[in-house]
């Protein structure tokens, strides 16, 4: 595995896109599993994601605040979990 830092706010998300990251790991079961995510920003507005997860293909277009929805997504329990990580290298 390379090396990641914690995502643990939609600031720091904002942040990493920024710096032009794009891959993102969702850690599961306690670290066994992983679910890898690429984002990016879907709008110049900078408003919403673009979100394909790698483990099937889907894709998303999600708000930040839905982000926190469990029934879209299990970014934001990631988020708040310590579980959601950023690729850096």
């Amino acid at each position: 595995m390379g090396n990641y830092r914690k995502i643990s706010t939609v600031e720091d998300l904002n942040q990493a896109l920024d710096e032009k990251k794009h891959k993102f790991i969702l850690l599961l079961a306690g670290g066994l599993c992983r679910s890898v995510k690429r984002i990016k920003y879907s709008d110049k507005t900078k408003s919403s994601y673009h979100i394909v997860n790698e483990i099937d293909g889907t894709k998303q277009t999600l708000a930040a605040e839905q982000l926190f929805d469990e029934g879209l997504t299990n970014i934001g329990r990631g988020m708040r979990s310590g579980a959601f990580l950023c690729e850096i290298g």
